[in-house]
């Protein structure tokens, strides 16, 4: 018996859908991290594996990462990558788009998946912690820097710390300071003045 067969995975998250040949006894993590090395080139990709799974079509089923992934699609042979969620922490919405900040230097992309998202540091003697997003703890940041939402089709950025400048800065145009609310779009950069942090804006 040949040690290869043929699937369709639908990969709209990052790429198009393909048609791919698999080895038989590959599992669903194998193949999430084949995909990982294959598309890790792909601007909002998240390099953890474990930040995605695969789901079966059409059902949507999610798949064992254990079990050998085509005795679990059985006939079909078509599965689909998802992004596991996060859990939604109590006080929080589900963000209105599919935003990313993908961290200049380190390429770490971060996920906002609820609103508000805070940009900054933990510290248990304030409240929120569960809603920082983006997590900076090891750089001297504001520990509550500033937020992002959404409002409608607009995504908005908001500072926090009013003493640790904001900017935010559009492909081909000076910095703006942020000082209370501000739009942002996909290519802009959030910039954190004193840390000299830059966050990439991805908006899909």
């Amino acid at each position: 018996m040949d040690d290869y067969t043929e699937l369709q995975i639908d990969l709209s998250l990052i790429d198009k859908p393909q048609r791919v040949k698999i080895l038989r006894r590959v599992t669903p993590r194998d193949l999430v991290q084949a995909i990982m090395s294959e598309f890790q080139d792909i601007a909002h990709l998240i390099r953890d594996p474990s930040a995605y799974r695969l789901v079966r079509e059409p059902d949507g089923i999610p798949l064992d990462d254990e079990d050998m992934l085509l005795k679990q699609l059985g006939t079909q042979r078509a599965c689909r990558l998802v992004e596991v969620d996060p859990p939604l922490p109590p006080t929080a919405q589900p963000m209105g788009r599919r935003i990313y900040l993908r961290e200049q230097g380190s390429d770490r992309i971060m996920r906002l998946a609820w609103q508000p998202a805070i940009i900054g540091r933990f510290d248990d003697k304030l409240p929120n912690n569960e809603l920082i997003a983006c997590n900076l703890s090891d750089y001297s940041v504001s520990r509550r820097h500033a937020q992002i939402l959404t409002e409608g089709q607009q995504v908005l950025i908001e500072s926090l710390a009013p003493k640790n400048p904001l900017h935010v800065i559009s492909p081909n145009m000076p910095p703006v300071p942020v000082n209370g609310r501000y739009p942002i779009q996909h290519g802009d950069t959030i910039e954190l003045v004193r840390s000299q942090i830059k966050l990439q804006v991805i908006i899909l």
